[in-house]
Order: structure tokens, then sequence, then C-alpha cells
């Protein structure tokens, strides 16, 4: 499969709560959290394996505002 659209991650959005990585339904997780980058709110999620991401809008549903956007 040919991904159209990509998630982006907003790392300044994203609260590490791994909400992202609970709802992707792709094996394995299209995101993880990066622990060498953390800020204020924790770990930061990354996409780890965006060639799996199947566009379903889980993550971005699951996840603060803006935080992650596929487009």
């Amino acid at each position: 499969m040919i991904n159209v659209a990509i998630p982006r991650i907003d790392a300044e959005k994203c609260t590490g709560e791994q909400d992202c990585f609970e709802v992707c339904p792709t094996e394995p997780n299209c995101c993880e959290l990066d622990e060498w980058y953390v800020g204020p709110a924790g770990a930061r999620a990354y996409m780890s394996a965006p060639e799996e991401c199947i566009e379903c809008g889980a993550c971005e549903v699951a996840c603060p505002p803006g935080a992650i956007i596929i487009e």
C-alpha cells in the first residue's frame, strides 16, 4: 500500500500519554515514544513506521487537538 497521507506529530502539542500508540491498529505501530526527546510533559511521540500507516485517523482523534495531523 502506498501512503497518500502520513501523520505529522507536533512535538510541542504531544503530551506523551501514549494514546496514539494504544489506538494504532497496525503492527508494528506507526508511532512510538521517543525516550531521547523529553519535554516538560515527558517523552514525545514520533513516526517510527510511517509506511505502515493505514490512514485510519485513530491517532488523530485520540491525541490532544493538533498533536497529530494526517495530511
